[in-house]
C-alpha cells in the first residue's frame, strides 16, 4: 500500500532513497540521470548520492539555487 506523507528534510528524503536496506538503493540498478530537466541542468551518466541530495535540498549543480520550504514546494 502506498501512502503520502509532507518531506519535512530534504537530506532525510534523500537518505531514504540510497539507504542501504532499500530495493531501490542509488548505485545498485545503474541509475542514470534523464530527462529534459537532467539535460537542462547538465547531469549526465550514474547518478550520486551527494548530487541527488543536494538537488532536494534545492541546490543545484551550478551552485545556484536556494533551499526551499522542504515539503511545501
Amino acid at each position: 500500500m502506498m501512502s503520502i506523507a509532507q518531506v519535512r528534510s530534504a537530506g532525510s528524503a534523500g537518505n531514504y532513497y540510497t539507504h542501504k536496506d532499500n530495493y531501490y538503493v542509488l548505485g545498485s540498478m545503474g541509475e542514470r540521470w534523464a530527462g529534459r530537466g537532467a539535460e537542462q541542468l547538465g547531469l549526465q551518466g550514474s547518478v550520486d548520492k551527494d548530487v541527488f541530495t543536494r538537488l532536494l535540498e534545492g541546490r543545484l549543480p551550478d551552485g545556484s539555487g536556494s533551499k526551499p520550504h522542504a515539503g511545501w514546494q
